[in-house]
């Protein structure tokens, strides 16, 4: 962010001008590719899916298709319509794309992106037994590969699906798998392959699951937990997250109004 995010405005010059009739798509199409973590990191969705779209309308259709090129847009589509439009027909095809070709590239992080955006896609439309499915499916993948960091984000996003199946339990046990793995002090990696920082995550899902077992304080200190994080990170979406996920909604339900009005 430092280095990067002061650079932003050349890189929309840069894209205007290599999609212009001037110009040439494909350096366009290159950077829009490289410049999708910053676009993430700036939690700047809205513009990410457009400028993503341009860029896949002026793919080279030729038999010499760049394959890896083409999955990150994709995956950049999907995670964008998440979070843009919700659970639409597109935004399942684009993270379906994205595992067809990351599976035809044996690409391992970008075929646990594509079960991420599934699960996220089913979960937003209330397909719950589907998401569990990708969720345990991704666990696999996250398992066989000795991805720990991704294990750990396997882990809430079952713990996730269980919550809202009403399954507490199970659901806690998941999430303390998270705290018994070793700490892996390089995190911010995360927010662009997952777009959410997963011990944010954590601690906001943990916190309402320590409320509907009757662990107020708990749970109200958890939340603040996961507040306190996004912001030492400075990542808005995470922020987002954690506010609505966790901090908004326990300070209504202990009547704490002045905490819900400043959230």
């Amino acid at each position: 962010m430092a280095i990067y995010g002061r650079h932003l405005d050349n890189v929309r010059a840069a894209l205007d001008w290599a999609f212009s009739p001037e110009g040439y798509p494909q350096i366009g199409v290159a950077l829009t590719v490289a410049t999708v973590p910053l676009w993430v990191q700036l939690s700047l969705l809205g513009e990410c899916r457009e400028r993503v779209e341009r860029a896949l309308a002026r793919l080279n259709p030729s038999a010499c298709r760049d394959l890896r090129r083409e999955m990150r847009l994709h995956a950049a589509m999907g995670m964008s319509l998440n979070y843009t439009t919700g659970p639409v027909s597109e935004t399942a095809a684009a993270w379906t794309n994205t595992l067809i070709i990351a599976r035809s590239l044996d690409d391992t992080d970008y075929q646990l992106r594509a079960l991420r955006g599934l699960w996220a896609h089913h979960m937003n439309r209330g397909g719950y037994r589907q998401a569990l499915a990708f969720a345990h499916e991704f666990r696999d993948l996250a398992t066989m590969s000795a991805d720990f960091a991704s294990l750990d984000f396997g882990d809430r996003m079952a713990a996730i699906i269980l919550h809202y199946l009403g399954d507490q339990e199970r659901a806690r046990g998941h999430l303390e798998c998270h705290f018994a793995r070793p700490t892996n002090p390089v995190r911010y990696s995360n927010t662009t392959r997952f777009l959410l920082d997963q011990d944010v995550t954590v601690q906001a899902l943990l916190a309402r699951i320590f409320w509907l077992q009757r662990f107020s304080d708990q749970a109200v200190h958890t939340a603040r937990l996961a507040v306190d994080r996004a912001l030492a990170i400075d990542h808005t979406l995470s922020l987002c997250h954690a506010l609505a996920q966790a901090m908004c909604p326990l300070a209504l339900y202990t009547g704490d109004l002045a905490i819900a009005s400043l959230a």
